[in-house]
């Protein structure tokens, strides 16, 4: 293995690096435009929401305006679905193409998603025909039939109540984070940044015994937590996971990962003050399996607001896109 490092803290991109959009909604509160159950939908329908995710092999470009990003060539895989499993689609299915109706995006000038129109239903969708479903997110929400704004929704069985169908929404928009896939990361001494935008996870591969591979982020203050994880280690390997701020990068925690963990493990830390810290895993093992690191809470690179801040993150950002996109020499 050959590692490359780029100096400065900011970025080292593996060779099909990509990254993944996830979205997460609020929880539904209304069957068939009326907020109280009414015999047709499920009794726990109040406590599912729409999940959704598109990965591309890099980073959506900032102030997009309505874009259809169905045909992008970048565009590597999509899901949606509900929380409770009710329904799903993905880029996987048969009858993708047809099953993904719309696939409409906008962003902000970080390229962070601002305003989206996402909606899948079975291939042939017929309103109240059984085993038809059909599902999506909005935003803004659109006003439903019965001049309501909806922001998410789930239609099951077409959503006549005769045959056992309904429909369930809600008028808040639920949140876009962000994953970071093929991201490595660097030295306690030349840390890699993660980027601007709210970021929940990030994954790569572990090279041979000694090398690390560890991040900065800003961290807004209150309950921190954070888990890692590898994958396709030997039984007799182990690696060390650490967190704290930059330098020793061990103040807020020190686990080690092994087979009597299955390899992964959370360091946490009630109320921890808001600053920059790093966290990563240091290689004690001579061979290359993947890891993830997944944060509780997003976390980005910069604390807001302030005209600074706000540039610092804008490069932080544009140097995070720019070696997402960048092949690295990491073999």
């Amino acid at each position: 293995m050959v590692r490359t490092w780029l100096m400065l803290g900011v970025c080292t991109a593996a060779l099909g690096s990509s990254i993944t959009y996830n979205y997460i909604g609020n929880a539904f509160n209304e069957c068939n435009g009326l907020p109280p159950a009414n015999g047709a939908c499920p009794g726990n329908y109040a406590t599912d929401y729409i999940i959704a995710s598109a990965t591309f092999s890099t980073p959506l470009a900032g102030n997009l305006s309505a874009a259809n990003l169905a045909s992008s060539p970048n565009l590597l895989a999509w899901t949606i679905g509900d929380s409770l499993a009710f329904t799903s689609f993905s880029s996987t299915d048969t009858n993708a193409s047809a099953e993904l109706t719309n696939f409409v995006f906008s962003t902000n000038s970080a390229g962070g998603i601002s305003g989206w129109t996402m909606t899948a239903e079975t291939d042939g969708f017929t309103k109240g025909a059984s085993g038809n479903s059909e599902l999506g997110t909005f935003n803004p929400p659109f006003n439903s039939s019965n001049n309501t704004p909806e922001a998410d929704f789930l239609i099951v069985n077409g959503g006549n109540i005769t045959i056992f169908g309904w429909n369930v929404g809600n008028s808040l928009p639920g949140t876009w984070t962000e994953t970071l896939n093929g991201f490595q990361g660097g030295t306690t001494s030349a840390l890699v940044m993660i980027g601007g935008l709210p970021i929940v996870g990030l994954n790569g591969t572990i090279a041979g015994l000694g090398t690390e591979d560890y991040y900065m982020f800003y961290w807004g203050g209150g309950d921190f937590s954070a888990t890692a994880a590898v994958t396709g280690a030997s039984s007799g390997a182990s690696y060390g996971f650490s967190a704290g701020v930059s330098g020793s990068c061990n103040s807020v925690g020190n686990e080690t990962l092994n087979s009597g963990d299955s390899f992964s493990d959370t360091i946490s830390a009630g109320n921890l003050a808001a600053g920059q810290y790093c966290i990563g895993l240091d290689a004690t093992s001579a061979s290359d399996p993947n890891f993830s690191l997944t944060f509780s809470t997003p976390v980005s690179s910069t604390p807001e607001p302030g005209t600074f801040v706000l540039l610092s993150a804008g490069l932080a950002i544009a140097a995070v896109r720019q070696c997402l996109a960048r092949p690295s020499t990491r073999g």
